[in-house]
Order: structure tokens, then C-alpha cells, then sequence
């Protein structure tokens, strides 16, 4: 069976042209840039509104594959479709493991946004843990949050956690809607050009959702 894996915001209706594309991400620059309450609730709300998994559900089955994908940060399981959540809050991290193959996929890690740095030590053990397992690991979108801030800032603010990232051995990104720059991306963690878009997993193993840590 062929897994894609996808982030998922191509199927979210609140991203589907380049104007709703722009406000979110003009709305998270200059929240973080001023810091006012007002600014700071409307960001919060534009930012909850994708939280659903009935849009990349139905995007999933009209394409034809089974899917996992991000994109909403919440998990869930079910027959064809796997969303593996986010490393940001609001829910416990997961990640979704193929056991036999020993490859775990993780998404929204979001890493140099505010709200990720509380879970930089559960990512980091994580990646202790996995590199112990020789899992290969793929980060399915939205790595780092390159929306709101720069490839400079996120390097200085996250060096020891992109260091860890660029030296894992079997590490793989995929392009989100907030890395959508693959370039810096690419510079980010250490890995060259080209970064895709999606890719396929091949395998006759069962995809399991887990939260971290267990």
C-alpha cells in the first residue's frame, strides 16, 4: 500500500488562494512584531480556525490515498487517514510510526515560533530516543515557522535543536504552508535542495498513532 504523506493544508478552504494565504501570515509578522492584546486574539482565532480534520479528511478520500498529514495539530486515527498532530500544543505531541519499517513521521513542529519553545525538550529527547531505535524520520510541514520569522532569528533562537535535526542521519522534510520558503527551509536543517512538496511511503506495514512520550 502507497501512504502519502502530505501536510495538509492544500485541502484547507481558509488557505485555498494566495489573498486568505497572505492575511495568517501577514496577522503573525505583525502580532509578534507589536504584542498587542487585540492583535494577539485576532491572530489566536484566524489560527484555530483551521483546527478541524473533516477538510483534509474529505481532501484525502478525493484524492485516493491513504493520507498522513497535519496541518490542524489535532491527532487522529482512522482506516485510511492519520493525522499525527503537532509539537506546539494544543494536544500531548504524536508522531505516526510504521513499526516494521522503523520510520516515524511527526508534523508542526513549528520550530522558532514562541509557542514551541516549552516543547523543544520533549522534541529533543525524542530525537534521542528515535536516532537509539534507528528509525528514519520524516517532518511532514510546518518544521519551522518561517511565516513570522526570519531564517536569522530561527537559527540564532533554535540552534541546538536544528543542530540535532541536521545531524540525524535519516532525517526528511516536507514543505508546509509556514516553511513554505524550501530554500531556508533546506538551510534550516541541513538538508539540500530539491525539498518536496509530499512524498510515499510503499510498504505492507500498519501505520499506529502514539502520543510522546508513552
Amino acid at each position: 500500500m502507497k501512504w502519502l504523506l502530505i501536510h495538509g493544508w492544500q485541502w484547507d478552504p481558509a488557505l485555498d488562494s494566495l489573498p486568505k494565504q497572505w492575511l495568517p501570515e501577514e496577522m503573525d509578522r505583525l502580532t509578534l512584531a507589536i504584542n498587542w492584546g487585540p492583535f494577539n486574539k485576532l491572530r489566536a482565532a484566524i489560527a484555530h480556525v483551521s483546527e478541524t480534520n473533516a477538510d483534509l479528511i474529505a481532501g484525502a478520500r478525493k484524492l485516493g490515498y491513504p493520507t498522513i498529514c497535519g496541518h490542524s495539530h489535532i491527532p487522529e486515527s482512522q482506516d485510511i487517514f492519520r493525522n499525527c498532530g503537532s509539537w506546539c500544543g494544543t494536544y500531548q505531541p504524536h508522531y505516526v510510526r510504521f513499526p516494521k519499517d522503523k520510520i516515524a513521521v511527526i508534523s508542526d513542529l513549528h520550530i522558532g515560533a514562541p509557542e514551541a519553545k516549552a516543547y523543544e525538550p520533549m522534541l529533543m529527547a525524542f530525537l534521542t530516543f528515535a536516532k537509539t531505535q534507528g528509525w528514519t524520520i520524516w517532518s511532514i510541514g510546518d518544521t519551522c515557522d518561517l511565516w513570522a520569522h526570519s531564517e536569522k532569528d530561527i537559527g540564532v533562537s533554535c540552534g541546538e535543536v536544528l543542530t540535532a535535526i541536521a545531524n540525524y542521519r535519516d532525517f526528511h522534510v516536507i514543505g508546509g504552508n509556514h516553511d513554505n520558503k524550501l530554500q531556508s527551509l533546506g538551510n534550516l536543517v541541513g538538508l539540500p535542495p530539491p525539498i518536496p512538496w509530499y512524498a510515499f511511503i510503499d510498504t505492507d506495514d500498519k501505520p499506529e498513532l502514539l502520543g510522546w512520550p508513552t
